[in-house]
């Protein structure tokens, strides 16, 4: 299949030896569309080798900030731009993510004991130490005006002794 660049070129090869009509004629192609068309492939071939080099410069931009950049130089609409853009076949090129190594799995340790692991529960000044992973045992609670967790830490460490 021949493109219409292709005819457009063949028929200008053509045109000093048979003339307009016979080449236009020979290559089925109407002679005002050889004309206009004509016209349209030598502004957009400009453009299409500006879009290519802003494309090959900036591998991660896409047809929106490419008609940013040729916006600066010359008034062109962003329609034009984007299929003039897929037509060259370009495309946004997206980042591949890093693969990341698996972190390994450590299984989560039970206390095989009373006293291995403790943990503290405070509501409004009133504390209560457990050993809650082992047996849900209460060692201490007790209730003042402030926050003296570690003193009853150590209290129930004694009781625990």
């Amino acid at each position: 299949m021949v493109s219409r660049e292709q005819k457009q070129e063949a028929i200008m090869l053509i045109k000093p030896k048979l003339g307009e009509r016979k080449s236009c004629r020979l290559l089925k192609v109407s002679r005002t569309g050889f004309r206009n068309r004509f016209k349209f492939f030598d502004k957009d071939k400009e453009l299409k080798e500006r879009i290519r080099e802003l494309a090959y410069k900036y591998k991660r931009a896409g047809y929106r900030q490419i008609h940013d950049f040729i916006r600066k130089e010359a008034r062109v609409n962003h329609k034009r731009i984007y299929r003039l853009y897929v037509e060259l076949g370009l495309k946004y090129r997206i980042k591949q993510r890093r693969k990341r190594l698996p972190l390994p799995t450590v299984p989560k340790l039970l206390p095989r004991a009373p006293g291995e692991r403790w943990s503290v529960g405070l509501a409004l000044f009133r504390k209560k130490i457990q050993n809650l992973e082992y047996n849900r045992r209460l060692w201490s609670f007790s209730d003042s005006d402030s926050t003296g967790v570690f003193n009853s830490f150590r209290e129930s460490c004694k009781n625990f002794e």
